[in-house]
């Protein structure tokens, strides 16, 4: 198949998370089924040392991998702009630094979004903790672009750190949301006409830390969905 050919860009942003986390991350997309792709790294930390020594080892070892270092902590949507103008794929997978995506991710996503003409799709996810032990798995995700449309008016229903898509919906970037960044970028690509989807199977590995924002920040995080 053709598209077995494209080049993929995997999209990472980190700023501060454990070593052994952000190594797992790393490792997960460098040992992918799918073997053309790049990985797009923006480092939101110039002070944290361990990760940019780690990140630069990999990109030593794996040509594949490019490596950013914000001058100073720009934030998370400014950043992932700033990485967007970096890739060179077709398509472009979000990663989290402290998720892990299974390994035939990227070939299960392309070939779910070319199969049904999608722009945009994600999965369902298996919650782990800090120490990776399995928690619960995410069901009764919309699938189609009809349901996706649907439940888009009450919440966000593509998980963030699964997204898989064409090149031409992230050419409308991220907006500074609070909390709502990712929702607020479902939204506006509704409202164009891009046709968004989940897979119901499982593809990633989502780390919930007890620090985690979307954790902390569950009540913020719903205001500001109400107010879109």
């Amino acid at each position: 198949m053709e598209k077995e050919k494209s080049l993929v860009s995997v999209l990472m942003t980190a700023y501060n998370e454990k070593e052994e986390h952000f190594r797992e991350a790393i490792e997960s997309v460098l040992n992918q089924s799918y073997v053309n792709f790049e990985v797009v790294l923006l480092i939101d930390n110039p002070d944290s040392r361990p990760l940019i020594r780690l990140a630069s080892r990999y990109e030593q070892e794996d040509s594949r991998l490019r490596v950013f270092v914000n001058e100073s902590n720009i934030g998370l949507v400014h950043s992932l702009n700033k990485g967007l103008k970096q890739v060179r794929g077709d398509y472009i997978c979000r990663m989290d630094s402290d998720d892990v995506s299974h390994k035939d991710r990227i070939v299960k996503q392309l070939s779910f979004l070319t199969l049904g003409d999608y722009d945009l799709v994600g999965c369902s996810v298996d919650v782990i903790d800090e120490d990776g032990a399995h928690l619960y798995k995410t069901g009764n995700l919309p699938q189609t672009p009809e349901e996706v449309n649907r439940a888009l008016r009450w919440n966000n229903c593509v998980p963030h750190p699964t997204w898989f898509g064409k090149k031409e919906i992230f050419s409308q970037g991220y907006r500074s949301v609070p909390l709502c960044e990712d929702y607020d970028f479902l939204l506006r690509a509704a409202i164009n006409g891009f046709k968004l989807a989940n897979c119901s199977e499982s593809l990633l590995s989502y780390r919930m830390s007890s620090d985690s924002i979307s954790r902390n920040n569950l009540f913020e995080q719903y205001l500001s969905q109400c107010f879109l």
